[in-house]
């Protein structure tokens, strides 16, 4: 298995890392919220055997690290990511995005990045008005887009949910009630969630809840494969597909078997191989 390399970058006098694994093509992988290089192993690891992988972690996300005066959204992390693969000096590489990776790529092609081969988004958002959220979600859509991302009140219960670990746990036991495993989900949970800087963590969810591609006159050419279940518990998928093929005219639309947005515990070999078996061939076509 290729290894996992570390490595850090200044764009913008902002310090990055991002991890690479494997030789050939690249293909830079924009994760998804709630993700860092460790939940994201597996499938580096998978794709790292026909590709070099490159995944940077979105500082405040991945990583306590900082934007910066900058505000943590979609659009400014594609701003510092355009700068990463004119640094990077990427070539005839493909760009892949999970969820909200789907909407920073959005904003990279919108302002400009150097156009990649192709376009792979997982599970891509496409409008808040689409998420499936359950009645306590739906009121905290509700209460933050009120109160806005400066809200001193609202940063300080995040604060402590984060940085608390006992209350974060209290909540994780509430909010994944039904998993089975409860005791793993909570420890994978609490690990991915307590590194995150709470400033980073609110705003990019305002953002994401003012997220309405479907009001926006965007168009890219660019070959693109979508990829979702065919069944997703956080996204009504047929508007979501259909409206991601206006925004991508050139795509293929690829669907497999799960109804998981994403696993509430580690992402495994098993999850990989299921996300990817409808791609692999595609894969196998865009190496060389």
């Amino acid at each position: 298995m290729p290894k996992i390399v570390r490595s850090e970058i200044k764009l913008d006098g902002i310090d990055w890392e991002y991890y690479t694994a494997g030789a050939g093509k690249s293909l830079l992988l924009i994760p998804a919220f709630h993700s860092d290089i460790n939940r994201f192993k597996p499938l580096v690891e998978y794709l790292s055997q026909n590709f070099r992988v490159i995944l940077p972690h979105l500082p405040g996300i991945s990583n306590n690290q900082t934007l910066g005066d900058y505000d943590y959204t979609a659009k400014n992390y594609a701003r510092f990511l355009n700068l990463f693969v004119e640094k990077m000096h990427l070539q005839n590489y493909l760009l892949a995005g999970f969820c909200l990776g789907g909407v920073i790529i959005v904003r990279m092609l919108e302002q400009g990045v150097k156009q990649p081969e192709r376009v792979l988004i997982f599970e891509g958002i496409y409008d808040a008005d689409l998420f499936r959220l359950q009645p306590m979600y739906r009121f905290i859509k509700k209460a933050i887009l009120k109160l806005g991302p400066k809200n001193k009140l609202l940063n300080s219960i995040v604060d402590l949910v984060l940085h608390d670990e006992r209350a974060l746990k209290l909540y994780l036991k509430f909010a994944y009630s039904k998993e089975k495993n409860l005791d793993l989900v909570i420890k994978h949970q609490t690990e991915i969630t307590k590194i995150m800087a709470t400033r980073a963590y609110i705003e990019v969810i305002f953002d994401i809840f003012q997220t309405h591609l479907a009001k926006e006159n965007l168009h890219f050419s660019v070959p693109t494969s979508l990829i979702y279940n065919k069944y997703d518990n956080l996204i009504d998928i047929e508007p979501t597909i259909s409206g991601m093929q206006r925004l991508f005219p050139n795509s293929e639309v690829l669907q497999v078997d799960l109804t998981q947005h994403s696993p509430a515990g580690a992402i495994d070999i098993k999850f990989v191989h299921e996300m990817i078996k409808p791609l692999e061939d595609k894969l196998m076509q865009l190496k060389d």
